[in-house]
Parts: C-alpha cells; structure tokens; sequence
C-alpha cells in the first residue's frame, strides 16, 4: 500500500504509528488526523504528544472525531473505534498535551438524529459490522447536499452546539523565549 500511495501522491511516504511517529522534532507545519485518535490501538494522550512534538512552532494541528461516548454502537466495534469526544473533553485533552485551542465545533448536526436512530433505535443486526455502505443514488444526493449546506455555514463562522463529529484546530503553542 506503501508504493501505491507513493504513486499516487508522488510525494515521499512513510509507514508509521502515531503513538511512536517516525519524524524528527518540528519539521511539520501542520497534521491532520480524521478518526485516529478514537481506535483502540492508540494512546490518545501519547499520541497528541507525538503530533505536539512534530510540529513546527505555531503549527497547526486540525483533528476530527466521532462525538458521544452513548453513541458507541457496532459501527465503532467493527472499525475499532473505542473512543467517542466530546467538544468540552476534547478542548481539555489539547489544552493538557500543550496545544492552544483554535477552533472547536460539532459537525454532521442535520444528519445526526438519522445516525442516532439508526445506531441506538433501529438494530437489525448485532453483529459487529459498520453502517457504513453505499446507499442509493437519492439517499447519497441528500446526504452531500445536506453536508454541503453544513460546510458553508461552518465557512461563515456558524458553531454547531451537537453533531456526530467534533472538529478542532488547535496549534502548537510558541515556546517562550
């Protein structure tokens, strides 16, 4: 996978852990982690540190995260999710592993009660399997029409007070001189 991406990219690539990452001190102006720090094998805490370690001073840090320690469902026992944030718990999180808070809202608000009934209401199966399928060309329409809507009220500075994920950026506080 290592060499595909590499082509793909046709940038260098590297395989590595995010409990252990594989880069110097400061070399990176920014990361991005999409559901990591909610899987089983990361340490969360040691993870941040690592990101806080690798980047630049003032580098910026933007995470996103499954909402809701209620929500775990057999969607996050079928892709290893053990962790579920919440925007308060989050913040203290970053703020503890030295990071200063940016910006932090809930996402994927209107689509929310949907995924609620559909993971806590409506259990046709408990089996450890993701929820995650292709649906229906309509129902796929709606659901990037109805996500589009939410980005460019979140691109106008809108808040959203729930969601099924938390967003945050947050950057690496500059050491004092």
């Amino acid at each position: 996978m290592l060499a595909r991406a590499a082509v793909k990219a046709m940038q260098p690539i590297c395989a590595g852990s995010v409990n252990q990452t594989p880069f110097r001190d400061g070399p990176l102006a920014a990361i991005f982690s999409a559901d990591v720090l909610c899987h089983s094998r990361v340490d969360e805490s040691r993870a941040l540190r690592q990101f806080h370690r690798c980047l630049a001073e003032n580098g910026w840090l933007v995470l996103n995260l499954p909402a809701y320690r209620w929500m775990l469902s057999r969607h996050d026992a079928a892709v290893h999710n053990v962790r579920r944030y919440t925007a308060s718990g989050l913040c203290h999180l970053l703020r503890a592993t030295g990071f200063r808070l940016v910006y932090l809202t809930y996402w994927n608000t209107m689509l929310f009660p949907f995924m609620a009934i559909a993971r806590k209401l409506i259990v046709t199966n408990t089996r450890k399997e993701s929820d995650v399928k292709d649906y229906s060309r309509l129902i796929d329409l709606l659901c990037r029409w109805t996500t589009g809507i939410e980005t460019a009220l979140l691109r106008r500075g809108l808040r959203f007070p729930f969601g099924g994920s938390v967003l945050a950026i947050a950057a690496k506080k500059k050491c004092p001189s």
